[in-house]
């Protein structure tokens, strides 16, 4: 069974010739940690500055594949996926 095609809302074309499409979300997912909406920074030493985790996504599959492996990282199950809209 193939993906139901995205409702696209807006179609861009920029000046260095790409079309961007923005798409409807029928849902929105973010991941939890311990029930709180969280963010997730990673500092290394030798680096100034922070990376930051993507947390929020329009597809749960995406979301529950990111929290398995954060769970998987800190050894833990505190984190979990929540639907928004």
């Amino acid at each position: 069974m193939s993906r139901p095609e995205p409702q696209i809302i807006h179609i861009a074309e920029l000046d260095d010739g790409s079309t961007w499409d923005i798409l409807q979300a029928d849902s929105y997912f973010v991941i939890t940690y311990l029930g709180q909406p969280c963010g997730i920074r990673q500092h290394k030493r030798l680096k100034s500055g922070f990376k930051y985790m993507k947390l929020s996504y329009t597809n749960l599959g995406n979301a529950e594949a990111q929290c398995r492996k954060l769970n998987q990282r800190f050894k833990t199950n505190d984190f979990a996926v929540v639907e928004v809209i």
